[in-house]
């Protein structure tokens, strides 16, 4: 989480992606009857900074086309921030023309939004001013304009961006800065969230998000937090919620909060914390002002829940969701060792009481493996949730080696989940022991935990994950150059099997979706709920053609679906396609039409107009429909309608038009609009 970056390579290390879907944990009945995850992964870029950087900690965003965009450290020398786009999440990756603006020495800590405008946001922490340089590009990354505001202040780590519903004044789409104060800390230390209402044009004053005299501040001071660890913004009701990790000094005199850990027998930390506790803050005035919510509190028996970040998000009701590793009794800083990965849930509260859930457990942990580190989750509908993570492998004679996991559940909001659960992807993120990748390389001294946050190697902490229009995750992560022994500081040490570091995407192709349908089957719009009907167009060229003794028509579909809480699109989904083609005579009104039937050409005789004959075009998003008839079209006025239906059953006024049939000089039939 920390800006500071290990000044060895020895003992490097990476924090990848390995969140997965948590779909059914359950012993064997249950797993047996689950589809299996699969994922595809392609590698993207190779060494952030041709290797000069330790690693990259890349981030995604799939944009209202669908597009899916990363941002990461390039391979080239310089390591800045690039952004890359995929049409389709996994093929044909490429990097947009320009850079985001305002770089001058790049650090790993990245962060990018794709607006529903198509507007790209982009920033990168930067050692010049040990700030945001941000910039936004409405051309798709063809040129990139520079964010102003507080932005461009100074003692500035990790940052977190959302975007959220428009705002009423400016009529642009309202964006947040999350992030901490680093170095200052010491000496007051907080969450900040400052807010843009232009789309990040600019940025306002940050606002703490805890104020003193409560426990989320007192905790938090004389840096007792390695930052905050996602931020999200309720798309209905335009919630925001920033969440972050602290530790607590619980003695019988009470909690002394962050300053107070050597009297709790806790060693000081510093950049890099293990946290025991998950709070959750909520603002319903856009940020300026906020209430905190303890989700997760583990001070009392010093279990780690946060491998240097917890995570977190809505499902598309809005109900919330925390994810986190969580070390096994009677371990503590600095053994990381043995984590499971555990989340807890709660609906929604306007007053920000959230009543959270018992935790519910996707991995139990163990002190007989190497554990698990670096949880990262996705929320679909309520209930359907991916984790991935990194899972350390024990190796004899040699230290872990770590690979991307996923763990899914469908029924997350029961008692006891169903999780099914895969390896993502063969290429190793790591080696080394879950303490070494924390940044734990000392401990048995008052000031290891100061040591261990500013001069050991570590993993890196943060990477990227999402669901596309399709309720598919997709994930971005780092794998790190390790030799198979991360202790050889030879030039040229043995690499683990597998070993292929850059930046990669991994994106969901089996399994259940986050959105509530079959694994083959067809997406439908829960958790919105979709109350809007496709919208129709004949064809611009062509929409009826006439020829011989076929009448056949064109045309098009398309379904918004709807607008969920966690920006996962309503799934919209043409159903089906009905056409009716109509003789009139007159305006067309009571029994003064005549229809064309599909099977033989039929033509009825005059009929009120509301007994239509409706045939079922092939084809949804581009379709047509082709009548047949044994005799001649009678000459004269020709009415169509056509109308599209949604998965949920929602139907659209008939879009309508007239035909007139007539014949040429050589018989032939002719048909005009």
């Amino acid at each position: 989480m920390g800006r500071v970056r290990p000044v060895t390579r020895a003992g490097g290390r990476l924090g990848a992606l390995a969140l997965a879907l948590a779909l059914g944990t359950g012993l064997a009945g249950a797993a047996q009857a689950a589809p299996k995850l699969r994922f595809k992964s392609v590698k993207v870029v190779g060494t952030p900074g041709d290797g000069n950087l330790p690693w990259a900690e890349p981030r995604i965003a799939v944009g209202p086309d669908n597009w899916t965009w990363i941002v990461t450290n390039r391979h080239q020398s310089d390591g800045a921030a690039a952004v890359y786009g995929s049409r389709d999440g996994i093929h044909r990756w490429k990097v947009t023309p320009g850079l985001p603006a305002g770089q001058t020495s790049a650090t790993p800590d990245v962060d990018i939004l794709a607006m529903p405008t198509g507007r790209l946001l982009a920033s990168e922490l930067d050692d010049a001013g040990i700030n945001f340089p941000t910039s936004y590009s409405d051309n798709r990354g063809k040129t990139w304009t520079q964010s102003t505001g507080s932005t461009q202040t100074a003692d500035q780590d990790r940052q977190w961006f959302a975007w959220g519903p428009k705002d009423a004044s400016t009529h642009k789409q309202r964006a947040y800065l999350l992030y901490h104060n680093l170095a200052s800390g010491q000496g007051q230390h907080n969450m900040f969230v400052a807010t843009s209402t232009d789309g990040g044009a600019t940025f306002g004053a940050p606002i703490p998000v805890t104020l003193p005299g409560s426990d989320a501040y007192a905790d938090l001071q004389c840096a007792d937090s390695g930052g905050p660890s996602a931020i999200w913004v309720n798309e209905h009701d335009g919630t925001v919620y920033a969440e972050f990790t602290t530790r607590a000094s619980p003695t019988s005199g009470g909690d002394l909060g962050g300053c107070g850990t050597a009297a709790s027998g806790q060693p000081f930390e510093f950049n890099i914390v293990a946290a025991t506790r998950v709070w959750l803050a909520q603002s319903t005035d856009g940020g300026q002002s906020w209430t905190n919510s303890l989700a997760v509190d583990d001070a009392k028996s010093g279990q780690i829940v946060s491998m240097q970040v917890a995570s977190g998000g809505l499902d598309r009701e809005g109900n919330v969701y925390v994810a986190y590793p969580e070390g096994p009794l009677g371990r503590m800083y600095p053994d990381y060792s043995g984590a499971g990965v555990r989340y807890k849930w709660a609906r929604p509260a306007k007053n920000g009481k959230l009543k959270w859930s018992s935790a519910r457990t996707l991995v139990p942990a163990s002190k007989t493996v190497p554990g698990n580190v670096l949880v990262h989750m996705q929320a679909g509908d309520a209930g359907r949730l991916i984790a991935e993570y990194w899972r350390g492998q024990k190796r004899k004679g040699v230290e872990p080696v770590w690979h991307m996991y996923a763990s899914m559940t469908t029924n997350g909001l029961s008692a006891k989940p169903r999780v099914i659960e895969t390896r993502i992807s063969k290429v190793p993120t790591d080696t080394g022991t879950a303490s070494e990748l924390m940044g734990a390389c000392t401990s048995g001294n008052p000031f290891s935990g100061i040591v261990n946050g500013l001069a050991c190697g570590r993993s890196p902490d943060v990477w990227g994950i999402t669901a596309n229009h399709s309720c598919r995750a997709e994930s971005v992560w780092p794998a790190v150059d390790a030799p198979n022994n991360p202790h050889d500081q030879s030039t040229k040490p043995k690499k683990v099997p597998g070993d292929n570091p850059g930046t990669w995407v991994s994106k969901q192709t089996g399994g259940p979706s986050l959105c509530g349908h079959s694994q083959t089957g067809p997406l439908f719009a829960g958790g919105c709920p979709d109350r809007r009907p496709p919208i129709s167009s004949y064809a611009k060229r062509n929409a009826a053609i006439l020829k011989n003794d076929r009448l056949t028509i064109r045309g098009s579909s398309r379904d918004t679906g709807c607008k969920s809480a966690n920006l996962i699109p309503g799934t919209g989904r043409v159903a089906r396609v009905l056409v009716s083609v109509a003789k009139i005579r007159g305006p067309g009104n009571g029994t003064s039409c005549r229809f064309l039937s599909k099977r033989g050409g039929h033509l009825t005789g005059y009929r009120s107009c509301t007994r239509q004959i409706l045939v079922k075009a092939k084809g949804r998003r581009h379709w047509k429909t082709t009548f047949g008839f044994p005799v001649t079209l009678p000459r004269g006025q020709w009415r169509i309608r056509v109308q599209g239906i949604d998965g949920s059953g929602n139907r659209e006024s008939p879009k309508v038009f007239r035909l007139t049939v007539s014949y040429g000089p050589g018989g032939g039939p002719r048909a005009s609009r």
